[in-house]
């Protein structure tokens, strides 16, 4: 009986183990297939890339997820400055680690770089959909870095690597396209006066930020990132992400949590552009979401922006092309 016991563990080990390699080994295969659901955000980060190095001076680079890429005007900063700008905004659900990795992509000596990073960045720890996607799609050189992404790849997603590698998947044409993002980075296709009946439903069901506890996991990339950019002479400002006003906002537990944040970046020596209600707007001022301002919205806040920036721009070599 004993011997039918260690047959049959023996068995089942091995089956398991067999399994756990053939998973590791499709999973391997799949790598660079590109997915469609991660072309958006590819070919937007192409368009930033291509502008960002194509700058051969000093410049400023806007890092966060897309609460830039829809709030804040790079090139409007750029005309009214002329310090070269790139709105590296992208999605928010990639996790700051994978943010700033891009960030660092982009960022050289005697640039600066600022980071308006949206408040669920710093606190939650989860891994997204969204980034295993990503990056098994798109960036293997960030997945190499961190092979355990690898656990997280589910069934589902291995199944469309699978089927991306052997087919072109066909083109999603609703929602966000990459053809709306100018050369600087910023996305244009939010007009207030084209709003939807189903966006205008997305803003007005948005509800308070969730406040936090510490520890918050995304301080530490921060702090990393902020000591990267020191040995690199590359200046590092920080600023709020723009979202939705309540007056909630005014009471004291999330006064206390908006100082969190504040005593973070003075504890690492980082200047802090601002306040937090300085960026917090009417619904009438967003688009499609609580970090997603409308063209009105977004000018306004590029506006404050500028005269927050300014001091820090004024020594910074100034460009004679105005971009398109």
């Amino acid at each position: 009986m004993q011997m039918s016991y260690q047959k049959y563990f023996k068995a089942a080990l091995f089956s398991f183990g067999l399994s756990c390699l053939a998973f590791v080994l499709v999973a391997l295969y799949q790598i660079g297939a590109p997915t469609e659901s991660s072309r958006w955000i590819y070919e937007v980060d192409t368009i930033k890339r291509e502008f960002s190095d194509s700058i051969k001076t000093p410049k400023l680079l806007i890092s966060s997820g897309s609460n830039s890429l829809f709030g804040i005007s790079s090139q409007l900063i750029q005309q009214e400055t002329g310090v070269a700008t790139v709105n590296a905004g992208l999605n928010a659900a990639l996790g700051v680690d994978y943010i700033l990795h891009r960030a660092k992509a982009l960022a050289k000596a005697g640039d600066t770089v600022i980071l308006p990073l949206e408040y669920e960045l710093y606190t939650k720890s989860e891994t997204s959909d969204v980034l295993v996607d990503y990056a098994f799609a798109r960036d293997a050189q960030y997945l190499l870095s961190r092979p355990w992404l690898i656990a997280l790849l589910s069934f589902e997603r291995l199944k469309l690597g699978l089927s991306a590698r052997f087919h072109t998947p066909s083109k999603i044409t609703l929602g966000y396209q990459s053809k709306t993002v100018n050369r600087s980075g910023d996305e244009t296709n939010n007009q207030e006066s084209e709003r939807t009946r189903e966006q205008l439903k997305q803003i007005d069901a948005v509800q308070p930020i969730a406040i936090s506890k510490p520890p918050a996991p995304g301080f530490q990339n921060v702090r990393a990132f902020a000591n990267w950019c020191n040995q690199r002479k590359i200046r590092l400002l920080a600023t709020w992400p723009s979202t939705v006003w309540f007056e909630v906002y005014t009471e004291p537990d999330y006064q206390q949590y908006f100082q969190v944040f504040e005593d973070f970046y003075r504890e690492l020596r980082v200047t802090v552009l601002g306040k937090p209600d300085d960026f917090m707007y009417d619904k009438s001022l967003f688009y499609d979401s609580a970090y997603h301002l409308n063209d009105r919205g977004m000018r306004q806040r590029t506006q404050q922006l500028i005269n927050l920036l300014q001091p820090y721009l004024s020594e910074m070599p100034k460009q004679t092309r105005r971009i398109s």
